[in-house]
């Protein structure tokens, strides 16, 4: 067997543990409020790499590797949906650290780069595998500098884990979060279609009324 062939039977498996993993992780879908660490979230919120499409006042975020089918659903329909709605979405693109091929890698670093329209190319194709290949991106491992930022942002996604684990919420893909007009923070992971009539109305309620 080619080792082409190997690849690409190693890649069809590492879709498919992912695609496992969400649907898994989809069932923990439902809003919460963080009321412990707080202060640690927004420092995270405040530094943490994102791309988006328009600046708002009000923006929430969403958290998502490229290969995750709930990340690509809600970027393809809860996204735009919040967009109409007046809302900055703010889409944080990570790489897993066990369960990521190295031009996924590549990618998340050079979305970091680029920004946005970076992000519509990379998201919209349906293979991530032929974005690869048309776009040719310089591998990390081997790059210290490209290295650590990934590692960073990884890091900070870890962080974000951790204050939802003290708040009693498993931390899965996608995650969301955002600020309430009250002031509090909500989180809620899954892809759900009712999120944006919840979200909308946490953020935009005084302004909707």
């Amino acid at each position: 067997m080619s080792a082409q062939r190997i690849a690409a039977i190693l890649l069809a498996v590492m879709m498919i543990f992912a695609a496992a993993q969400c649907v898994l992780q989809a069932r923990h879908t439902g809003v919460s409020t963080i009321t412990q660490s707080v202060d640690e979230l927004e420092d995270v919120l405040g530094k943490i790499a994102f791309t988006s499409p328009q600046k708002e006042d009000r923006h929430i975020y969403q958290i998502s590797f490229r290969t995750c089918p709930p990340c690509i659903q809600a970027h393809s329909h809860l996204l735009p949906a919040l967009q109409e709605a007046g809302l900055e979405t703010r889409l944080v693109t990570t790489a897993r650290r066990y369960n990521s091929a190295a031009d996924e890698r590549a990618a998340v670093v050079e979305n970091m780069r680029q920004g946005w329209p970076f992000t519509q190319d990379w998201w919209k194709d349906k293979s991530p595998r032929r974005f690869y290949a048309k776009t040719q991106l310089p591998l990390i491992d081997d790059d210290p500098e490209r290295s650590a930022k990934l590692k960073r942002l990884q890091g900070e996604v870890d962080m974000l884990a951790d204050i939802f684990a003290q708040n009693g919420k498993r931390f899965a893909f996608p995650a969301f979060i955002w600020q309430a007009q009250d002031g509090s923070y909500k989180v809620a992971i899954g892809y759900n279609p009712a999120l944006k009539d919840i979200i909308v109305n946490d953020i935009l309620k005084d302004d909707i009324i």
